[in-house]
């Protein structure tokens, strides 16, 4: 089944797919859009990019993945942008959720206003911004004196 918000922010929820409910459990699933006062601690050159979305219930389990779909704010060139989960327990405080279209690339045409991944458990999530590797490097190779038979 699936779960989406409306109005503002149409789209945002998450798609449990069938059996992937843990059998016996009959809390209600949850979503609600929230912001921190004040942001939490951050990997180095990461920020929180739009609202996060706390899915609940918290902590639940799941048997097989779950998509969550979370809102990007402002895509910037330079930057990648991942769903991450929100966990206090840990330091710094986010564990990235993979999926195949969790990476977004800030200098897409037409950028996404939100992005999705997937877990195996209900929290907060939300998108963040981190600077993108620098490309790999090119190599020129200059043929040597023996290569070129010593025109050099």
């Amino acid at each position: 089944f699936s779960m989406q918000m409306e109005g503002e922010f149409a789209g945002i929820g998450a798609t449990i797919p069938a059996g992937a409910w843990p059998a016996g459990d009959t809390r209600p699933p949850t979503i609600s859009v929230f912001a921190f006062a004040e942001e939490p601690e951050m990997p180095e050159g990461a920020q929180i990019s739009g609202d996060m979305v706390d899915f609940g219930p918290d902590g639940i389990v799941f048997n097989s993945p779950v998509a969550v779909t979370v809102p990007l704010g402002t895509l910037r060139s330079g930057f990648l942008y991942r769903v991450h989960k929100y966990d206090a327990s840990v330091s710094p405080p986010w564990v990235e959720k993979m999926g195949s279209r969790s990476a977004i690339d800030g200098s897409a045409a037409n950028p996404p206003t939100s992005i999705t991944g997937e877990t195996t458990s209900f929290s907060p999530y939300g998108a963040i911004e981190s600077p993108a590797p620098p490309p790999p490097p090119t190599s020129t190779t200059t043929p040597t004196e023996e290569e070129d038979g010593g025109r050099s």
